[in-house]
């Protein structure tokens, strides 16, 4: 489809991560922000950055992670102005990697007044229009701690297998059956790595998950931490076809071991929208996820959703619909996960070329000591409860 040549401005509340900033425009002047509507993809592959700034080729469409050791060394190594130096690598991380942990724990340490008292550059960085990017984004990432930490057990189960290491609970308004809540929780007797794996390569995603009806597509840029995603499914024999148009946003957090995702609906003024398959319909729905390392063997997923149907539904309705997603989905991805440690798998190619750099960064999460904290503890490989909430308190949250 053709868009109109001629850049709209749009007020910073109203763009999404799927407008581009151009690095001609004025840091603290939000007003100067405006969509490039002759861009490809969702997220910026030119963001505001400072002069000097080291970017990828223009035209490059591979942002490619920073290990942890790459970003102490950030922390330490300056040309003149120190912190104008560690500042623009900042901008790097939230413009061009969308990784807002690192960024924002680099941001906290440099916000003491020792290191920032009376710096131009400090200043005009806290007024910056990257800045507020900043804050948007990580408000995503204290938001999934809000919803994937706080446990209801009023809602009503589902699912379970057999020895209750995976769940699904649910919530039914019942004063509007068509919203609906839900919380997931799967131990994943695989590494994190392998997990995160099979469900990040969805060019597979269509033959360990039997609901997805065909291979998903990735509409524009993708990184490590973010893409939007396109894929249709078929529900109870063709009972409910569902169109599913979502934007991941994505945060490892090296240091607490665990990779957590805020997922949501693309809405209908978005560069990345496209209209639903013919015949299915696309409900809006807000995921957050949070992936959590638990030794060399394990993972915890933990998802909970909130679903706007296009159609009413029923609790009966929900507990079958709960019963076939804990078999084929949370079940797809257990069998899968154990299936990509096995030599010659379909994901190996992937894992090797790690085109992104995530899978470098989640094998740090793997290793880390919160993660070898949370192993299991007795050879039957069961993973106790833990507590996740405190890991959200930093970066800290801003406005």
């Amino acid at each position: 489809m053709e868009r109109d040549p001629q850049p709209r401005c749009n007020s910073l509340d109203r763009l999404g991560d799927d407008h581009y900033f151009s690095g001609k425009l004025k840091l603290n002047d939000l007003d100067d922000i405006c969509e490039d509507p002759t861009s490809e993809g969702s997220e910026s592959a030119n963001s505001p950055v400072r002069k000097g700034t080291e970017l990828p080729a223009e035209g490059s469409r591979t942002f490619f992670l920073m290990s942890q050791e790459s970003l102490e060394v950030l922390k330490v190594t300056s040309s003149g102005d120190e912190l104008s130096s560690q500042l623009a690598h900042i901008e790097v991380l939230i413009g061009q990697f969308y990784d807002i942990i690192s960024a924002g724990r680099m941001i906290d340490q440099l916000e003491k007044p020792s290191l920032r008292s009376g710096s131009e550059a400090w200043k005009a960085f806290e007024s910056s229009a990257i800045y507020a990017v900043y804050a948007r984004r990580l408000k995503f990432f204290h938001d999934v701690g809000k919803s994937c930490c706080n446990v209801d057990n009023s809602w009503l189960q589902a699912f379970a297998n057999t020895d209750h290491s995976q769940t699904i609970h649910f919530h039914l308004d019942p004063h509007n059956p068509s919203t609906l809540k839900y919380r997931v929780r799967a131990v994943i007797p695989a590494k994190l790595t392998s997990a995160l794996l099979v469900a990040n390569e969805v060019q597979f995603m269509a033959e360990w998950n039997k609901l997805v009806v065909k291979e998903p597509q990735v509409m524009g840029r993708r990184t490590a931490h973010y893409m939007v995603l396109n894929y249709q499914m078929s529900i109870l024999a063709g009972m409910f076809k569902v169109d599913v148009l979502s934007e991941i946003r994505r945060f490892s957090d090296v240091n607490n071991g665990f990779v957590a995702e805020y997922i949501r609906t693309v809405e209908e003024d978005s560069t990345s929208y496209v209209k639903p398959a013919s015949g299915y319909k696309r409900p809006h729905t807000q995921l957050t996820n949070i992936w959590a390392a638990c030794g060399p063997n394990h993972t915890v997923l933990i998802q909970v959703g909130s679903l706007q149907l296009p159609f009413s539904v029923s609790p009966w309705v929900v507990s079958k619909v709960g019963h076939i997603a804990g078999n084929k989905i949370i079940g797809g991805l257990v069998k899968n996960s154990l299936m990509a440690t096995i030599p010659g798998n379909r994901w190996e190619a992937a894992f090797k070329e790690d085109k992104f750099g995530l899978y470098g960064r989640v094998e740090e999460c793997v290793a880390s000591e919160a993660s070898l904290s949370r192993a299991p503890q007795s050879a039957s490989g069961t993973v106790g409860e833990f507590d996740l909430s405190p890991c959200f308190e930093s970066p800290i949250p801003r406005t």
